[in-house]
């Protein structure tokens, strides 16, 4: 029933602004009468990040988020006009660093942060979970000799929210990025990372894009925007490379384009496909195929290698975690065992763990390791010559109490 209240809302205030992007009210359960005031909190997080903001770096990052949001009409400034709204929402952010990118910061809007017991994420409709399922669309990956993988540059940033809702996404920072300086008032004029409601929208708006536009192409490109992927994350895969080159990859860039979704990244194991493909679209790999090197690139969490069409496990455990919260970062298989068993002695997210837990993780790492040497196809039909008829998947996995 909820999933169906959500369907109906965004359907019925979905519009297509005349740049291609589509423009979606945020699905409010309902809203407060009284919306408590969240400025305060928010001034105090601010106040709180300043004191990280000793590492310039770490400075710099953030002050180059304000300003793509700013630059790139994310965000605006809260016309003076409209300072004062008893209804507004302030929203604090925060920043997460990426596990293989030390140096890069993702910057997450806290819609979960709580004002006298209630969040904005409280106020909003989650929606239903409409996205591809991850192994389906591995597995169609995993079918054609020739592949292809590629990303929707900020998805969710290109799905507007009304001018009517901005202002309960409102968010502060220093004059000109100064701190310091005076603090002005922003707010989105798009969809955050961290509203509970953005995966939904975003992949609404995707799979929209289908509906209003998918008659202009072949069935095939619009069942690959369908079927084909996960989030932000698109894998193509075909036996001819002709099809790869000019229907999954041009006209799909085509299709999602119709929307104000902008494809980019583009990998693949073949280099004629790459070639194919404007330059700007590619990311650095076609350069290093040129010069006959092996590219690996992350893709759905694995690194595949371009060059020899493997996929594997990409696991960097080189010091033993001090903390069970770095365990979790690592955490696969037996280290779920290790785990539980640090939950049953109550030992604390950041308490350092004993010379035996130590120990004990010590000879989990070494085996856990030896994953770096294994890998697979990528393709289930490489260095077959004969016509395959069927392919059978059996997985195995494993229980732990």
């Amino acid at each position: 029933m909820e999933d169906r209240r959500w369907l109906q809302f965004v359907e019925s205030g979905c519009r297509q602004m005349i740049n291609g992007k589509y423009e979606i009210p945020l699905p409010m359960i309902e809203k407060p009468r009284i919306v408590p005031d969240s400025e305060p909190m928010v001034v105090k997080r601010l106040q709180q990040l300043k004191r990280k903001f000793k590492d310039d770096e770490h400075y710099r990052q953030y002050k180059q988020f304000i300003i793509n949001l700013l630059e790139k009409g994310y965000a605006e400034g809260v016309p003076k006009c409209e300072v004062r709204n008893e209804q507004a929402w302030y929203v604090p952010y925060f920043g997460v660093r990426h596990p293989t990118k030390k140096d890069k910061v993702r910057v997450v809007f806290d819609c979960a942060a709580r004002v006298n017991d209630l969040s904005l994420n409280d106020l909003l409709r989650q929606g239903p979970d409409i996205n591809n399922l991850l192994l389906g669309v591995f597995l169609r990956f995993r079918l054609g000799l020739y592949a292809c993988a590629s990303d929707i540059e900020t998805m969710y940033y290109q799905v507007k929210v009304p001018e009517d809702d901005r202002d309960c996404l409102r968010f502060l920072w220093w004059k000109d990025g100064h701190i310091g300086s005076d603090i002005v008032k922003l707010r989105m004029t798009s969809h955050p990372f961290g509203a509970s409601c953005s995966p939904s929208i975003a992949n609404y708006a995707l799979k929209r894009v289908v509906q209003d536009h998918g008659s202009q192409f072949h069935k095939s490109v619009s069942e690959i925007v369908l079927n084909n992927f996960y989030v932000d994350d698109l894998l193509v895969s075909s036996d001819d490379i002709n099809e790869l080159i000019d229907n999954n990859n041009n006209n799909v860039i085509d299709l999602c384009s119709k929307g104000g979704f902008n494809l980019t990244k583009f990998n693949s194991n073949s280099l004629e496909v790459l070639k194919n493909l404007p330059k700007d679209k590619c990311s650095d790999s076609i350069e290093k195929f040129i010069e006959d090197e092996d590219v690996v690139q992350k893709t759905l969490g694995l690194d595949w290698s371009l060059g020899k069409d493997k996929m594997s496990i990409s696991l960097n455990i080189d010091e033993i975690p001090r903390t069970k919260r770095e365990l979790l970062a690592v955490i696969v298989l037996e280290g779920r065992v290790l785990l539980q068993n640090l939950f049953r002695n109550r030992i604390g997210w950041d308490c350092t763990l004993s010379e035996r837990d130590k120990g004990q993780i010590n000879v989990w790492m070494s085996r856990v390791n030896k994953f770096k040497l294994f890998s697979i196809d990528r393709c289930t039909k490489k260095g077959t010559t004969s016509k395959v008829e069927s392919i059978e998947c059996h997985i195995f996995v494993t229980l732990v109490n």
